[in-house]
């Protein structure tokens, strides 16, 4: 059962990359090619693979996740690609179904917890970085889902950079008022909008942790 629904999220993943391609080619349909890709058949294989999509993702056992990506106002494609890479929730979780939390000592003796199933949660969405080593030096690198952090980075300035975007969606308003609060400081750009997905992700977090 359990691959069963792994096949059709990862059919959703395909369908929104699909989407994406289809919203491209209509801004470049001048072209020929493009213009048969915009074709009426398309459409309309597009439109019934949504319906199919949205009914999968009405099934009981994602309703938790949409009762919290509601309050984002997450389209159907951003719900199956975030359901693709955190479904089941559980297995972030120890087989106690509580967080795996780790000490760590600081440069100033000071010792602190780390949330190490939030870390694992954040990695799977593409927020990740690992340190490498050369003859060149120290460099740090992404690690993780380069889709997934992708669209995450491209519906933070769509819906919270943009107030008149942000609508009556309650998540949109803290995420916009933390946008808010660093372009006040002069953080603007590709910094704010990482920024912003680290919050996110910590939020998405939080919260499926607690409706367990």
């Amino acid at each position: 059962y359990s691959f069963v629904i792994m096949f059709f999220l990862r059919s959703i993943v395909l369908f929104y990359r699909v989407s994406c391609l289809f919203s491209f080619c209509c801004s470049l349909c001048h072209t020929r090619l493009l213009t048969l890709l915009v074709s009426l058949a398309a459409e309309r294989q597009l439109i019934k693979s949504e319906e199919d999509l949205r009914l999968l993702l009405n099934r009981p056992q994602f309703q938790r996740y949409n009762e919290i990506f509601d309050d984002y106002g997450f389209g159907l494609g951003m719900r199956g690609l975030l359901l693709y890479k955190i479904f089941p929730f559980e297995k972030f979780l120890l087989e106690d179904g509580k967080p795996w939390f780790v000490e760590k000592r600081t440069d100033e003796g000071k010792v602190i917890s780390l949330d190490k199933s939030q870390a694992a949660f954040q990695s799977y969405l593409g927020l990740s970085k690992r340190i490498e080593q050369s003859g060149d030096g120290i460099s740090t690198k992404w690690n993780g889902s380069t889709l997934v952090r992708s669209h995450l980075y491209i519906w933070i300035i769509a819906t919270v950079a943009r107030s008149d975007a942000r609508g009556a969606y309650p998540k949109r308003a803290i995420l916009g008022d933390k946008w808010d609060k660093l372009a006040a400081k002069g953080v603007k750009g590709k910094d704010a909008c990482i920024r912003c997905c680290y919050t996110l992700t910590r939020m998405l977090y939080t919260e499926l942790l607690r409706s367990r």
